[in-house]
């Protein structure tokens, strides 16, 4: 089982081996959503896409688990480390608007 929550609306699918990936976006009050381009498996790289009211948003500070790992691009991407837990926090900030996504991975032990 895979469960992605995040302080807005979010949605999660479960995929892959051993359960170990989920796909997840959130939507802030400030129109500022978050979504992964593709699946997200702990331990490894994933590109991260940020948008506001549809647009895409450059300079967005992306932080993982309290470290600041990059800021988006022109495209409002950024690729980011997923970190070898089993839950993790990433936060994405652009002026005064902030999404957070919390990530759960939970293993059925196979």
């Amino acid at each position: 089982d895979v469960e992605a929550s995040a302080d807005a609306d979010v949605s999660a699918d479960a995929t892959g081996e051993n359960d170990t990936t989920e796909n997840a976006s959130a939507e802030s009050e400030s129109n500022l959503s978050v979504s992964f381009d593709g699946d997200v498996t702990a331990g490894e790289n994933v590109r991260l896409v940020a948008t506001q009211n549809g647009t895409p948003v450059e300079h967005a500070t992306v932080t993982v688990n309290g470290e600041v790992v990059g800021t988006t691009n022109a495209d409002g991407e950024v690729d980011v480390d997923i970190p070898e837990t089993e839950d993790g926090t990433v936060v994405v900030a652009h002026g005064d608007a902030e999404t957070e996504l919390e990530l759960e991975f939970i293993s059925d032990g196979l």
